[in-house]
């Protein structure tokens, strides 16, 4: 019985550290304002290009969306961790408590058998928090990265016409674009136009 408490243990343990690796796990950029571009070029109002770039792990890490939603799932992690590390505190009292009878001799056979299955009940419930809250903070991160991806997209489409690109590259380090002219990098200036747009955005809902 022993063991099997002590296998308990560690699956709890390993529960509540995978809430924490799963936000520090989601992709957000280590520094903001990394890979700052010279916008030369643009400055002087060269839009004749076909195809420019920006540089998303630096649009990511400087963009008030992303770091509001990031900060949501820090929050909901920390919710989630406190939660399963209360339920284990509670647990951990009660198997000390059958434990302490156990070895006092005060449980009868049928008494015994009885707050094991209880224990056990308990146990698989624990499990099962610890796999909804695994979960529920996944689809949580998939689907705020899915907003933020739709709305760079959006708003992309809608500047096309100051720019008249036909296409508009993510680089990011490690991926498929190795090289690319900074005369190209429009990345400071969507990051400005999306944090002007999210701004505009969150008063016009607090007005209504």
């Amino acid at each position: 019985m022993k063991k099997s408490w002590m296998i308990i243990n560690i699956l709890v343990i390993a529960a509540v550290a995978a809430l924490y690796i799963l936000y520090f796990t989601g992709g957000r950029p280590v520094s903001k304002g990394e890979n700052k571009q010279s916008e030369n070029a643009l400055n002087k109002g060269d839009f004749s290009k076909d195809i420019y770039y920006i540089n998303f792990d630096t649009v990511l890490a400087n963009y008030d969306m992303y770091i509001d939603l990031q900060d949501q799932l820090e929050k909901m992690a920390k919710t989630s961790e406190a939660e399963l590390a209360a339920k284990d505190k509670a647990f951990q009292k009660e198997v000390a408590d059958y434990q302490q009878q156990m070895q006092k001799g005060l449980l009868l056979r049928s008494e015994a058998q009885e707050r094991e299955q209880q224990l056990a009940t308990i146990q698989q419930q624990l499990l099962k928090l610890q796999e909804n809250l695994r979960l529920d903070l996944t689809e949580q991160q998939l689907v705020a990265n899915r907003k933020v991806l739709d709305s760079i997209m959006k708003y992309l489409s809608e500047i096309q016409h100051q720019y008249n690109y036909k296409i508009v590259l993510g680089t990011q380090f490690g991926g498929g674009v190795l090289y690319a002219d900074e005369e190209l990098d429009i990345t400071q200036r969507v990051i400005k136009g999306l944090n002007e747009k999210y701004k505009k955005n969150r008063t016009e809902k607090k007005e209504k």
